[in-house]
C-alpha cells in the first residue's frame, strides 16, 4: 500500500490571489509556506533553518484559502506531493525540478481557524533552547523544532 500524505504547519509567505483556469474556469491559488527548524550545531551554536514549500489549492479549497489566509498567517495544511521536471528556458538543456503540495483536506483549514480563536499565541508551549539536542541537519538525525 502506498501513501502520499504531507502535513505542514508554517507561515504563509505571500498574499493569495484567486485565479480561474482559462478552459474550465476552475478556481486555483498558489502560494508559499515557510517552515523553520531550530537546532544546535556541534559547537552549541543555535542554527535556524527555513524551508519554503510551494502549495496549490483548487476549487473550494482555493476559495477558502484566499478568504482566510494572507501573508504572515499561521497555517496548517494537509495534502499530497507532486513533483514535475521541465527544461528551463534560460539555458538550453537545463533541467529543473519542482515539488508542490496539493491541498486535499478542507478540515485542516477549519482546525487552524478554530485554534486561532481558542489558544492565544503567547500560550503556545515553547521548549527552552537549553533542552535542544546538539545535532546538525547533515548528521542524519531528526531536527527538533520549536
Amino acid at each position: 500500500m502506498d501513501l502520499n500524505r504531507v502535513v505542514l504547519q508554517g507561515m504563509v509567505g505571500t498574499d493569495l490571489e484567486l485565479r480561474k483556469t482559462t478552459t474550465s474556469k476552475k478556481a486555483v491559488t498558489s502560494f508559499r509556506v515557510a517552515t523553520t527548524a531550530h537546532f544546535k550545531d556541534e559547537e552549541g551554536t543555535i542554527i535556524e533553518s527555513t524551508q519554503w514549500h510551494n502549495v496549490v489549492a483548487w476549487e473550494d479549497m482555493a476559495e477558502l484559502a484566499v478568504a482566510n489566509l494572507q501573508k504572515g498567517s499561521q497555517v496548517y495544511i494537509e495534502g499530497s506531493l507532486r513533483t514535475r521536471s521541465y527544461e528551463a528556458e534560460v539555458r538550453e538543456g537545463s533541467k529543473k525540478v519542482n515539488t508542490t503540495l496539493y491541498v486535499t483536506d478542507e478540515g485542516a483549514w477549519r482546525r487552524v481557524a478554530r485554534a486561532r480563536t481558542q489558544v492565544p499565541r503567547s500560550a503556545a508551549r515553547r521548549v527552552p533552547v537549553s533542552a535542544w539536542p546538539a545535532q546538525s541537519p547533515g548528521a542524519g538525525g531528526r531536527q527538533r523544532g520549536v
